[in-house]
């Protein structure tokens, strides 16, 4: 046996390895490659033998690496790991053999630990051993067209994130984030993009960051993930503590060398979408641009019925509505990420979208009175023009102390519309095919600004492995302009006449200040951490064509928060959380004015609103099944004081000095949600794999406060969603999705605006009641198969189907005591089919993009550490 190999481990570390990595066919250096020496020790507690890491570094420029400080004693193993290429081991050891003769010394016998000895001369070369040139062989698999990976789950847990990945929905392909939202467990979306979670209204981020963007401006094929968060720590938006956060996660890469796709595609209704992606990793820069065009032809079909007692003689009016919407949307996104040491990273991002969309309605109706029936027909043209953009400076510092870390961020998100709508209404005589009697013209013609704001920073300090301490701060604000004005035609003069009392011109500007620390430990099996967020925000504005002024402003409210997991055997755990949150009224919902833009859609602020208090809390049960599967069991529960609902009121029309319905806004006393909530995932066999969502619940409002109130009966309501994917031979995947939802309360939170007010919907866009309706159980299915092909599956194609049977129809039912009731129903694109191509590049060229990674080395370390034996 050479000497040093199994010979006792001595505590002088003064030996060094060194040598040089190089590729096995070229010759050339490889750099940023992760070398690790590792020996085995033995356990104190277990007495077992486990693998320790004792140095590792990364190879330079030019293939070089050294190990230093080393203990001369023993046994090691040298492990090489890099992207694109195989995994090297070999086992290494110091030959003390040359030193032994010295001093007549036996090789078992041999002791330095008081030194060395005298007149050592050349035999100190074995203390700092070259290992030459290590050959280092290219994984072909890796360096190929395109990296061949594991298929990721359709939906993950990551803490308190759960994940949904878009990239295997293929029934969402070619489509925005609306239909992406469709699949998502626990998310409920509308047609008129109005987002539930948990029967309640989350925020809406992309990329972590508040968004200006509709749901149905987002093209699905630049999304990579949806993260939910259900009940966030102090750490978030106080407002997050009301309905949680959905976080749109679009596309990016940081993997050495280059990779991209392209993609195109239309649907049945003669629409079509265009885009691709490309990142590139270059030295101490990653480069990545994301670019999309789609063109929109929708059509929205829908009637109104509604019987009205507060006129005299009682009224009633049915209405049919086809709204043809025509529009093009093109959306980029360009980062740059610059590595400026190892532990500090510089990102930017800027991202912008423009478009159009131009809704036509034609709407017919029909009010049946005592004295006869009058009919009427009207015709709405709208042109929409919108400009969306946002940047975004983000810095990371590493500390040396594992874990620690202070990062800081500015983010702007700004926003434009101009908008043009024309109003045409016949009346007739007897019946839509008579002559006309008289004809309504009205014209709106209206612009605004939606501009964003957000500073932030954050610190974190780990104490332990086990306990850390993070803190933040953040200023938000947000400033709106709104220019809009109504004409009605004046037969007279025949020229359009501005309506003053109808126009409406204003600007408001909001900011909110936050600052919070949380403290997360553990104690035995329990882990737990908490948290308390301060906020203080305040609404100035003004109506600018009558200069009147007004100003709202919170004091600071604490929000603290509260998270504690217990594991269990079995791969079981047990997780409790609690949140207050804060739902504040939006600048248009106290706005004292009312807004004839939509003279079927009446709306009004009410400025005597005041923020509602949410205390929430939830209950998990997690149980981790083989493989990456899972089974989750939750339980919640909200309260709010002070719920802000939209609510209907008779009043005047200005316009047509008439009796009417007015949308507006009041507190009521408070409401109570809970519900359960269980979700699946499970691969059934080899080929089909099912995640599955079940979520039930209930809701009440006391609204005893609000006049003319109806009362309306607790009612449990249960949605569930189903989505089957299926591998077949040949390269086939076919997925089969569902979506159910039963007979719903209407019981509205505040509704998180993300954009601004624009025309354009008409009346196809109806106020929801919180307290005097409900919506009818809908369900509707979905289907998409895709094929695969050329080498790696580069290339694919997907053929879907939406709403195969044509049910997913919304019912709004709303009444209100002694003054109407009232059924609305949509249906949005049934049975639309879609034909999407992709086609996926990349090579990843190790000697062309060199960068040190730190996740990369962590992960190396981690990996060979665990794959390490003897």
């Amino acid at each position: 046996m050479p000497f040093g190999k199994g010979a006792p481990q001595g505590k002088m570390n003064i030996g060094r390895f060194y040598g040089k990595l190089i590729n096995d066919k070229t010759g050339k250096p490889v750099a940023t490659a992760t070398v690790m020496l590792m020996r085995s020790e033995t356990d104190a507690k277990t007495g077992k033998k486990k693998p320790v890491i004792v140095k590792g570094t990364n190879s330079s420029d030019n293939g070089e690496f050294s190990l230093d400080e080393i203990p001369v004693l023993g046994t090691y193993k040298l492990t090489v790991t890099i992207i694109g290429y195989k995994p090297y081991e070999k086992e290494i050891y110091f030959d003390l053999s040359a030193l032994a003769k010295l001093k007549g010394m036996s090789p078992d016998k041999v002791d330095i630990s008081q030194g060395m000895p005298a007149n050592a001369g050349t035999a100190l070369n074995a203390l700092d051993k070259d290992l030459g040139d290590i050959k280092l062989t290219e994984d072909e698999t890796q360096l190929e067209g395109v990296t061949v990976t594991a298929k990721m789950p359709a939906f993950r847990l990551e803490g308190e994130k759960k994940i949904f990945n878009v990239e295997n929905n293929i029934v969402s392909q070619g489509g925005t984030a609306q239909d992406v939202m469709k699949s998502v467990p626990g998310v409920i979306v509308d047609i008129n993009n109005n987002v539930t979670l948990r029967n309640a209204t989350p925020l809406i981020y992309v990329d972590g960051q508040p968004t200006t963007l509709q749901l149905d401006q987002i093209p699905s094929d630049m999304i990579e993930s949806i993260e939910v968060i259900t009940n966030p720590s102090a750490k978030y938006d106080a407002a997050a503590g009301v309905g949680g956060i959905i976080n749109i996660v679009l596309k990016k890469s940081r993997k050495r060398g280059y990779n991209g796709d392209v993609r195109a595609g239309v649907d049945s209704r003669g629409g079509y979408n265009a885009g691709g992606d490309i990142s590139i990793r270059l030295n101490k820069l990653n480069f990545s641009a994301n670019a999309m065009l789609f063109d929109i032809n929708s059509q929205t079909t829908g009637y109104t019925n509604r019987s009205s007692y507060y006129e005299q003689p009682n009224t009633i009016t049915d209405q049919n509505n086809i709204v043809n919407t025509l529009g093009n949307m093109a959306f980029g996104r360009l980062g740059v990420d610059y590595f400026i040491t190892n532990r500090m990273t510089i990102s930017a991002t800027g991202m912008f979208a423009a478009g159009s969309f131009d809704p036509k309605e034609n709407l017919t109706s029909t009010t049946d009175t005592p004295g006869g029936a009058i009919y009427d027909k009207r015709i709405s043209t709208t042109d929409n023009s919108v400009k969306f953009s946002s940047y975004t400076l983000n810095m990371k510092h590493l500390f040396p102390r594992d874990g620690m870390e202070w990062t800081a961020l500015g983010t702007y998100n700004g926003a434009n519309f101009n908008m043009n709508s024309n109003y045409t209404t016949d009346y007739y005589n007897n019946g839509i095919a008579n002559p006309i009697s008289n004809d309504f013209l009205q014209n709106t013609v209206g612009n605004g600004v939606n501009k964003y704001y957000i500073g932030q920073t954050d610190f974190i300090y780990p104490f332990s492995k086990k306990s850390k301490l993070e803190a933040g701060l953040k200023a938000t604000a947000q400033n709106l302009e709104n220019n809009s004005n109504n004409y009605v035609y004046d037969m007279s003069t025949s020229n359009y006449t501005l309506v003053p009392a109808a126009s409406l011109n204003y600007k408001s500007t909001q900011d909110i200040y936050a600052g919070y620390v949380t403290y997360s430990s553990a104690i035995g099996e329990y882990t737990y951490h908490a948290g308390l967020r301060a906020e203080s925000s305040d609404y100035n504005g003004e109506l600018t064509n009558t200069g009147q002024q007004f100003k709202v402003k919170y004091p600071i409210s604490l929000f603290p928060s509260f998270f504690v997991s217990r594991k269990l055997k079995h791969d079981q755990e047990l997780q409790f959380s609690y949140r207050r949150g804060i739902t504040r009224p939006t600048f248009f919902q106290m706005l004292p004015y009312t807004n004839y833009a939509d003279p079927l859609n009446i709306t009004r602020g009410n400025p005597a609103l005041q923020p509602g208090f949410t205390n929430s809390v939830e209950l998990n049960y997690l149980k981790n099944l083989k493989g990456s599967n899972y089974l989750l069991l939750s339980l919640y529960y909200k309260h709010t004081n002070n719920l802000i609902t939209p609510y209907q009121v008779i009043g005047t029309d200005s316009l047509t000095n008439t009796q009417t319905i007015f949308n507006t806004y009041t507190n009521a006393n408070s409401s109570d949600k809970y519900g359960a909530e269980i979700t699946l995932q499970q691969n059934v066999t080899k080929w089909w794999d099912v995640l599955a969502d079940l979520n039930i619940y209930n809701g009440t409002i006391d609204a005893g406060n609000i006049s003319g109130n109806t009362p309306q009966s607790s009612l449990c309501s249960w949605f569930g969603k189903l989505n089957n994917n299926f591998t077949l031979p040949k390269n086939f995947t076919i997925q089969l999705s569902g979506i159910y939802q039963s007979k719903t309360n209407l019981l509205p939170d505040n509704s998180n605006s993300n954009g601004f007010m624009g025309g354009g919907k008409g009346s196809m866009s109806q106020a929801l009641n919180g307290s005097q309706g409900y919506l009818a159980a809908n369900y509707d299915v979905d289907l998409a198969i895709k094929k695969s092909f050329l080498k790696n599956k580069a290339a694919s194609v997907s053929l879907s189907v939406n709403d195969i049977f044509r049910t997913r129809r919304f019912l709004q039912h709303s009444e209100s005591a002694g003054n109407f009731t009232q059924d609305y129903s949509q249906l949005k694109d049934p049975q639309l089919v879609r034909l999407n191509f992709t086609w996926r590049f990349g090579k990843l060229d190790m000697d062309l993009f060199k960068r040190k990674d730190i996740k990369s080395e962590s992960e190396g370390m981690k990996n060979a550490s665990e794959n390490f034996t003897y």
